[in-house]
């Protein structure tokens, strides 16, 4: 892992995005149900059941149009993102490695479900992100970098409007955490500090990814 990462820094970077697997632990074999019949997806060489991958991105494209202002003059500049194939399984972080522009974000985006890809699909946890919107939303569970919530909403409104939105949602705990990371309850958003907005960003990504792997 270390010889792979030495690379990249040391290699000049073309305008590509690298995926970079490093495995944290070997997943434990469990029962995962077919759509079809009821049946487990059963290995037949080895006698055992086969979890679903956390993500697979198949030969995903999506082509934008981005607005460029150069001294006060306005150019229209054509960006694409093509053919990209690539599958998580469970037990792995994963990283993405690019320069600026070579469509990290637009990644992001498109399996967020922000953009749609013009071609390909994209399989969040067995359900297809677009036939299957719902169930892939609650298997994501994402931090940016941005306050993404309305400013003049506090942690309570926060979790009150939002937590609903994931049947795997504990507000309790939620509460719990916040009073436990001295999230100001009653505190606008707008009056936080930054660090303490991502904090309540992870606090919720915390409750949701805790729920979901118990669920399962």
């Amino acid at each position: 892992r270390t010889k792979i990462i030495k690379y990249f820094f040391e290699k000049p970077i073309d305008n590509a995005v690298y995926i970079l697997y490093i495995c944290v632990y070997t997943a434990k074999v469990q029962h995962t149900q077919c759509k079809n019949n009821g049946d487990p997806q059963k290995n037949s060489e080895k006698g055992v059941y086969k979890m679903n991958a956390v993500l697979e991105v198949k030969n995903v494209s999506k082509y934008l149009e981005r607005e460029v202002w150069n001294k006060n003059q306005r150019s229209i500049q054509s960006f694409s993102l093509k053919n990209f194939d690539f599958t998580i399984e469970p037990g792995y972080i994963v990283g993405m490695i690019g320069c600026n522009g070579s469509g990290k974000t637009t990644l992001i985006h498109t399996i967020l479900g922000v953009f749609q890809p013009d071609e390909g699909e994209i399989i969040v946890d067995g359900h297809d992100r677009k036939q299957e919107a719902y169930e892939a939303k609650q298997e994501i569970a994402f931090v940016t970098d941005e306050m993404i919530f309305p400013i003049g909403m506090t942690a309570v409104d926060i979790g009150k409007c939002f937590g609903p939105c994931y049947r795997a949602f504990d507000y309790k705990k939620y509460i719990s955490l916040c009073e436990r990371f001295q999230i100001p309850l009653k505190k606008i958003m707008k009056k936080l500090s930054a660090g303490m907005k991502i904090k309540v960003q992870c606090l919720l990504v915390n409750i949701l990814t805790r729920a979901i792997t118990q669920m399962k």
